[in-house]
C-alpha cells in the first residue's frame, strides 16, 4: 500500500464520530443510618453521672432527685443506697427536715392574701401570750421577723427537739431565752419562731396548724410518697 494511500486512510479514521459509550454509573452510595440524639437525655445522664461522683466524693450513702419542667416530672433517679443492697429508688421516703418551713411560710403568706394577717403586724396580733425578754425587740418584733431568723435568738432546740411540749408551750419559752444579739441585727437560725409563725397563721385563718397545712399542701402530693414525723419533733 502506498504511502499516500496509508495517510488518506488515517486521515478518515480520524475524523470518525466515535462510537457513543453510556457514561459509568457509579455505585450508589448506601444512605447513612444515624440514630437521632436527644440533647436533653443527654444532659440528664451527664447530670445523674455528676450527681453520683458528688455523693460518692461527700460520702453520702442515698440520694434522690426528681426535676419538674411545666408541671411534670421529667427526671426521677435515685443514687446510692438507703442500706446495704437496698438501692435508693424513685419511691425511697426521706426524712425532709426543715423544707417543712416553705410549709409553714405557705400558710403565712395565704393568710396574707386573705387580707387576715400582715408581715409587718405584731405576733401578739394572732398570738396574744407572745412574748420576748428584750423590751425593746417585744415591741418591734414582726411577723416578718419570725421568718426571716432575725429576732435576735438563738437556737432554742433542746425544748423543741425533745418532743415533750406542745407547740404553745415552746413558744411560751421564748420570753425566757437570753438574746444574743438585737432585733434585725444579725441572722440567727431559729426554729421555735417558726412555730410561732404558724400557730400566728393558724389563728389568723381560724383552724389548727398541722390540719391546715396538710390540706393546703395534700392536692399536690402523692400519699404513697409522703408521710408525718421526721424525728421525736415535726419540724416546724
Amino acid at each position: 500500500m502506498s504511502r499516500r494511500l496509508l495517510l488518506a486512510l488515517g486521515l478518515v479514521l480520524a475524523c470518525r464520530t466515535p462510537p457513543s459509550v453510556a457514561p459509568s454509573t457509579p455505585e450508589a452510595t448506601p444512605p447513612r443510618t444515624t440514630t437521632a440524639k436527644d440533647p436533653l437525655a443527654e444532659r440528664l445522664a451527664l447530670l445523674d453521672e455528676r450527681i453520683d461522683r458528688a455523693r460518692e466524693r461527700l460520702g453520702v450513702p442515698g440520694a434522690a432527685l426528681v426535676i419538674v419542667r411545666e408541671g411534670k416530672p421529667i427526671h426521677i433517679r435515685g443514687y446510692g443506697e438507703r442500706a446495704p443492697k437496698q438501692p435508693v429508688t424513685a419511691d425511697t421516703l426521706f426524712p425532709i427536715g426543715s423544707t417543712t418551713k416553705a410549709f409553714t411560710a405557705m400558710l403565712v403568706m395565704i393568710a396574707v392574701d386573705d387580707g387576715k394577717l400582715s408581715l409587718d403586724d405584731s405576733p401578739r396580733k394572732c398570738l396574744p401570750g407572745f412574748k420576748l425578754r428584750d423590751p425593746e425587740a417585744d415591741a418591734a418584733i414582726t411577723v416578718r421577723d419570725l421568718l426571716t431568723h432575725s429576732s435576735g435568738l438563738m437556737g432554742t432546740d433542746l425544748a423543741w427537739y425533745t418532743g415533750a411540749l406542745s407547740s404553745e408551750e415552746l413558744v411560751s419559752l421564748l420570753s425566757e431565752a437570753e438574746p444574743t444579739a438585737k432585733l434585725r441585727a444579725r441572722f440567727q437560725y431559729q426554729n421555735i419562731m417558726y412555730v410561732a409563725a404558724g400557730l400566728c397563721a393558724a389563728n389568723a385563718l381560724g383552724g389548727e396548724l398541722a390540719a391546715l397545712i396538710w390540706d393546703f399542701a395534700r392536692p399536690n402530693l402523692d400519699d404513697q410518697r409522703f408521710g408525718g414525723g421526721s424525728g421525736p419533733r415535726d419540724h416546724p
